[in-house]
């Protein structure tokens, strides 16, 4: 009886490479669990960004590439929390963008929330999320107009995915509040 052997490769990247330097679409396979991240875990996800200009380990992800050429998605099977939050992070960044440069906030848009499909000519968002939180993420995160501040969530993974937006648009204000005093202070 032929078997097939299980091939996995595995590879030293930046998220830049796995995430926004391709035109790769990521998909949470049904069988993962919802969204579960609370406060402590997005609060170490944010101590571990804000507090290193060197680069960290974000831990490692598992794809399935099996099904890429046949459906044009990679299944994320490890790391969904992590991707999920990026997304979320990356749309924070865009929105506190829009305020201060509309030209930036649409270049983090178009570049980390979603990519410009060449074949089928309109923009494709990078992580399709579980069908759960499908809804929420289309009109909120990767909508470029959307406001998830202003969302209603329906169950509580919408009400963490939108607690973890409210938690980096309250710190990155925070941020942006030091620098923009910081400036005050050295212009005076």
């Amino acid at each position: 009886m032929p078997t097939t052997a299980n091939f996995f490769e595995a590879d030293d990247q930046s998220l830049e490479q796995v995430l926004f330097l391709t035109q790769r679409k990521f998909r949470v396979p049904r069988y993962q669990r919802p969204y579960t991240w609370e406060e402590e875990q997005i609060s170490q996800f944010w101590d571990d960004l804000a507090s290193s200009d060197a680069p960290f380990f974000l831990g490692s992800f598992i794809f399935n590439v099996e099904r890429e050429e046949e459906d044009g998605f990679v299944d994320i099977i490890d790391g969904q929390q992590r991707l999920l939050t990026i997304t979320i992070f990356c749309a924070v960044l865009r929105d506190h963008a829009k305020a201060l440069d509309k030209t930036e906030a649409e270049y983090f848009h178009r570049h980390d929330i979603v990519f410009e499909d060449r074949n089928e000519r309109r923009q494709t968002a990078r992580i399709h999320p579980a069908e759960s939180l499908a809804a929420l993420f289309k009109n909120h995160i990767q909508n470029f107009d959307g406001n998830l501040l202003k969302s209603d969530p329906k169950t509580p993974e919408e009400e963490r995915i939108k607690n973890a937006y409210e938690f980096f648009h309250e710190k990155l204000a925070g941020e942006l509040q030091k620098s923009s005093e910081k400036k005050v202070q050295i212009a005076h």
